[in-house]
């Protein structure tokens, strides 16, 4: 990691104009009690005046509202996982070139209500096929403009066959009692029946799990979209520090004479 990373209180000096905060494997039920906590709510703070732009993703999203306005997320049936269809609620400029439904990974096991979003001011841009928010911002005049994402659109092609090996692993070894779902279309059908044969208990099942996961070709159908996303988003950031540095050009100017 050396070379790579670096502490968050750097980011201040850094004279940056865009952000990604993104998730992480949560230890805790309450997000207030997550090691990191105290750091990340200093971030937010400080992304609302500090970028241009901030975007959040899964987790990092749930934390934010969660700090911002007091949203609480609730604990989904089970964890959603596999590659949705996320259908355009409003017009943005972050959907330019973009169709009006486009594929988007998700991994997880809670969900933030529209209802409490929208009566906090939030705009909701497009959401699932069964109705969950996908995508939203919050704008504040003077203020970050603010994009979250319940998913991940980010995701390589081999992030969710990754990440249902790692439960798979806890599964298999008895870490866990829930046995976890197989991503809904990522895998093609060959793959998904070799996996749903897999029960409980073994290191054969687990290296017979592995080896199905590594040789499988996972659909990336989400790739050209994301590449569009954010482009765009990049595109207004830099439109959007382009008309700040005018306006301050021209108050200076004002004052000058």
């Amino acid at each position: 990691m050396a070379g790579f990373y670096d502490d968050y209180a750097f980011l201040p000096a850094a004279n940056i104009d865009a952000l990604i905060i993104t998730g992480a494997q949560p230890c805790t039920a309450n997000l207030r009690e997550e090691a990191y906590w105290p750091e990340m709510t200093q971030l937010i703070e400080w992304a609302q005046t500090g970028t241009v732009s901030t975007l959040f993703s899964c987790l990092a999203a749930h934390g934010a509202v969660l700090h911002l306005d007091g949203i609480e997320r609730r604990a989904l049936p089970q964890k959603l996982s596999g590659i949705y269809d996320s259908i355009r609620a409003e017009d943005d400029p972050l959907f330019f070139n973009t169709r009006p439904s486009v594929p988007v990974p998700h991994s997880r096991r809670n969900d933030i209500a529209e209802k409490d979003l929208v009566a906090a001011g939030y705009r909701v841009l497009s959401r699932l096929y069964n109705g969950q928010v996908d995508m939203f911002t919050r704008e504040t005049p003077g203020q970050s403009r603010f994009v979250f994402f319940q998913g991940h659109p980010e995701y390589d092609p081999a992030t969710l066959g990754r990440e249902y090996l790692r439960d798979m692993t806890r599964f298999l070894r008895g870490e866990t009692d829930e046995k976890p779902g197989i991503p809904e279309n990522y895998f093609d059908r060959a793959t998904e029946d070799r996996l749903s044969e897999i029960g409980a208990g073994s290191e054969v099942d687990l290296a017979r799990c592995q080896g199905i996961v590594a040789g499988a070709l996972p659909r990336q159908t989400w790739r050209a979209n994301t590449v569009r996303l954010f482009a765009n988003w990049l595109t207004l950031v830099a439109s959007a520090k382009a008309r700040k540095a005018n306006s301050r050009t021209v108050q200076t100017r004002r004052r000058a004479s």
